[in-house]
């Protein structure tokens, strides 16, 4: 499921996190917390990847 801005969500039927991993990023990515993209556990079970572009550094600017 895609939920805006280049970000899916991914769940699995056999593991008990869920996944926001960025759409279309330059490398693939582990669905695994040890993730080579530094992916970090938000809560017991939202597990937040890094993309290589940055776009999480951008996502939250002021508008100015």
């Amino acid at each position: 499921m895609i939920i805006g801005h280049g970000w899916e969500v991914y769940v699995s039927a056999t593991r008990p996190e869920i996944h926001v991993m960025p759409v279309d990023d330059y490398r693939p990515h582990d669905f695994t917390p040890a993730c080579w993209c530094g992916a970090r556990p938000d809560d017991e079970l939202v597990v937040t990847h890094n993309a290589m572009d940055r776009r999480e550094m951008f996502e939250n600017l002021p508008v100015q």
